[in-house]
């Protein structure tokens, strides 16, 4: 099952993960639309994956993770047919809403609840696996369709995106397991299961690592979503910006797998803050990649330190919910703790678009960005010190 998993991986997320940074600046030369105009496209998606969250959890609880993985990846190829069609902002919302509940609601929620609940005392590296394998399709795909563009255009691109995702259909039907529950949540009574538990939604464990979460994703996504453009206004060519965002999947694919395994033997908590320290120092490099003398070597060390760290995140906050919770209402825990990642996190693309419309650099945003991340530190040492107390 792994290997459908992280097969189905590298298709979505190497396609879904790479679409905006990609066609952030065509649509903006296309339509003549503004840096923020443009970037809530990505706040539309980002608030569809996260708002949806707990609905597509309480989904999974009822009904299990692979119908809801197999309806949210047919939601994505109608959501790029959709893109290949229109005309208009309207468009590309319904586009990008369709995509966001398909592709960061469901496939990526059912993916991850799988891995976190049945993959017993491996998890960890598991999760590894199934990151390495996203990230090395968002490394091929990168390339792919920023070659696709060029050639062929953003429209007929995304057309060919529809028809790879609809490939991974049969693989979801046919070598994704149907189990809903794990052995110790079976032993509870359909009802009891079905409970929400306000208790544990309301645990300052759970609420601190919930905005841990939510400031850790809103300072990834505003440099990640915006990182082509960065590198392209700091000098460097688009081809050399997509193969150097590209080169980040590879080394944060490399980084999941290590991290997985070094998690073992660390924890998994330590780990995650770490992770995010490294994430901040390496977005910091961005502010010097225009310099002529260090601008290069400032790339590398963001492709080093941003990339190993950058699915992190979601690597390890899964893990993290089940460990302490259980894995009864755990597909519950995760839709809630990405909703409020959401409606923290979306806003991040027009934030950093604002702020580049208002003052022609992405300076602020970076240094935004930086201080997000910082403070889902602080909040993340609370949940150590929270988890000792209790």
């Amino acid at each position: 099952m792994l290997v459908a998993l992280s097969l189905a991986a590298f298709v979505l997320v190497g396609i879904c993960a790479t679409t905006f940074t990609l066609l952030h600046d065509r649509l903006m030369e296309e339509f003549q639309w503004k840096n923020a105009t443009v970037s809530s496209v990505v706040t539309v998606y980002s608030l569809a994956a996260m708002l949806s969250g707990p609905l597509v959890g309480q989904a999974i609880d009822k009904w299990g993770a692979k119908p809801v993985m197999f309806v949210g990846t047919t939601m994505v190829v109608v959501g790029y047919l959709v893109m290949s069609r229109t005309h208009s902002l309207s468009g590309f919302y319904v586009a990008f809403l369709l995509t966001g509940v398909g592709y960061g609601g469901a496939f990526y929620l059912a993916s991850s609840t799988i891995i976190a609940a049945q993959m017993g005392e491996q998890k960890s590296l598991f999760m590894g696996i199934w990151m390495l394998a996203g990230s090395s399709g968002a490394a091929v795909f990168t390339l792919v369709a920023t070659w696709a563009i060029a050639h062929s255009g953003w429209r007929n691109t995304a057309v060919g995106a529809a028809v790879l995702v609809g490939c991974v259909l049969p693989l979801i039907a046919l070598l994704v397991s149907g189990q809903r529950r794990t052995s110790a949540a079976a032993q509870l009574s359909q009802p009891t299961s079905q409970v929400v538990p306000w208790q544990l939604l309301l645990a300052p464990h759970f609420l601190l690592l919930s905005f841990a979460s939510a400031f850790a994703s809103f300072g990834i996504s505003a440099t990640y979503n915006h990182s082509v453009p960065i590198l392209v206004a700091a000098g460097f060519s688009a081809k050399s910006a997509g193969a150097i965002i590209g080169s980040t999947w590879i080394v944060s694919g490399l980084g999941s797998l290590a991290l997985g395994a070094v998690s073992n033997r660390f924890g998994v908590a330590n780990i995650f803050r770490l992770s995010l320290l490294c994430s901040a120092i390496g977005t910091l490099a961005l502010l010097v990649s225009a310099s002529a003398a260090i601008g290069m070597a400032a790339a590398i060390f963001f492709v080093i330190l941003w990339g190993t760290t950058a699915n992190a995140l979601n690597q390890f906050l899964p893990i993290l919910i089940v460990e302490r919770f259980g894995p009864i209402h755990l597909g519950l825990l995760l839709g809630v703790q990405g909703a409020l990642m959401g409606v923290i996190g979306s806003f991040a693309p027009m934030v950093s678009g604002a702020l580049f419309d208002k003052y022609g650099s992405y300076n602020g945003s970076i240094v935004v960005s930086v201080a997000a991340i910082f403070l889902a530190i602080v909040l993340a040492m609370c949940v150590r010190n929270q988890r000792r107390t209790e």
